[in-house]
């Protein structure tokens, strides 16, 4: 039944896998690429609750609805508390039935991206960590600013090089990478660098702390995070 009634959705296009029990079912979504799983309550060899465990425990991004004659609010909230994302009384109305299918997948699509956003700032904050143990190393001047372009981080590079603290710079110049340069054309090189994604290099002066003018060459290099610098 749920076969042909996806099959003749005239909006959508599903792939169905078919499963006489849940251990077949669990076969399928371990071999196969699975965006939804709909399990009956009840199955010859194990209930739908326990499959949808097992699922739940290694695929939790994907949704699981039951299929169910049962209604009654305990049986609702006990498929719930086990990990449904939802439920489909027996016998199925189409039309209810291809509206629950679509927002679980709209559901799945969400949770995918969650978890693809989530691996990205793992990474990014694994790279930042590696970076910042470099940094922390070199005698080099090393400044960090957020993509709003505000001062995040500095290395003791810094302090040796101008004689401020960062807290003393911001007070001073403020927190900008505008306001922290002293180069004349920096709006343009930080313009340059957001279009190209590329290094920009210049050489300014700066004023240190005691009064010393110092010539200094810089980098302004990009950190991309796939939507963001």
């Amino acid at each position: 039944v749920v076969s042909l009634v996806l099959s003749s959705d005239p909006a959508n296009v599903y792939s169905v896998h078919e499963a006489e029990n849940a251990t077949n079912a669990l076969k399928i979504v371990e071999t196969q690429h699975v965006d939804l799983v709909l399990l009956d309550w009840k199955m010859p060899d194990m209930s739908g609750l326990d499959a949808m465990r097992l699922i739940k425990k290694k695929h939790r991004t994907i949704p699981v609805i039951i299929v169910t004659a049962m209604i009654s609010p305990s049986d609702v909230s006990m498929a719930l508390d086990a990990g449904a994302n939802d439920y489909i009384k027996k016998p199925i109305d189409k039309v209810e039935f291809r509206a629950r299918v679509h927002s679980a997948l709209i559901l799945r699509d969400s949770m995918l991206e969650i978890e693809n956003k989530n691996k990205r700032i793992e990474n990014q904050l694994a790279e930042l960590e590696n970076l910042s143990l470099i940094v922390k190393q070199t005698d080099n001047s090393v400044l960090m600013f957020n993509p709003d372009g505000e001062l995040e981080w500095a290395n003791e590079g810094f302090h040796k090089l101008s004689g401020f603290t960062v807290w003393e710079s911001m007070d001073k110049f403020g927190s900008s990478l505008t306001q922290l340069s002293s180069c004349p054309d920096i709006q343009k090189h930080i313009s340059t660098m957001l279009s190209t994604r590329k290094s920009v290099t210049y050489v300014s002066s700066c004023i240190s702390k005691s009064g010393d003018e110092k010539w200094i060459q810089t980098a302004l290099s990009p950190i991309y995070d796939g939507s963001r610098i």
